[in-house]
């Protein structure tokens, strides 16, 4: 399985589901899954053999039934990339000052990240308002305090399932 991840990741991105994907390599499961089997077991994504196609993982959910947002493992996938990219962008202003050009070069660098996953199908929507979004800036994801504190903040919203349907992240750090 984590070789047909790394083999989506790169023909397709993080958020590109490994269902009905080909096994390669010769893996077949030790037992075989019926359709009822399968139905019983519905949020556990096994490996079923069929006839002229092969070895196929059978879905992609996570095991989190209480989870409308993060119910798929290629949402999680895609949150917990833009989780690092927004990460490894405020790592690169640590020491810059906490001001408006700051914040519009953080904006700026994650809107053309999410601009090119968006272009290549990653996130829903036909334009790429209804895909996502960046907020960042004082009176908008700051308070006037924060922003004396040195605390930068940034708010994101995706839409991996539906079009203009955002799941929120906020990420946030305190500037040297």
């Amino acid at each position: 399985m984590a070789g047909l991840y790394c083999k989506l990741d790169h023909e397709r991105g993080v958020w590109a589901a490994p269902a009905n994907k080909p096994l390669q390599g010769g893996v077949h499961p030790i037992y075989s899954i019926t359709d009822s089997q399968q139905a019983k077991h519905a949020s556990i994504n096994m490996i079923r053999e069929f006839p002229r196609v092969g070895s196929l993982p059978w879905g992609a959910r996570t095991l989190d039934p209480n989870s409308d947002m993060f119910r798929y493992i290629s949402v999680r996938r895609l949150f917990d990339a833009v989780a690092r990219y927004i990460r490894s962008t405020l790592q690169t202003v640590l020491s810059a000052p906490n001001e408006p050009p700051t914040w519009e070069y953080v904006r700026t660098a994650i809107d053309t990240y999410l601009s090119e996953i968006w272009q290549k199908g990653g996130l829903q929507g036909a334009s790429a308002q209804d895909g996502y979004f960046v907020q960042i800036g004082s009176g908008i994801t700051m308070s006037s305090e924060d922003v004396s504190r040195g605390l930068i903040r940034v708010k994101v919203g995706l839409a991996a399932i539906r079009p203009a349907e955002f799941i929120i992240l906020v990420a946030s750090q305190l500037q040297e």
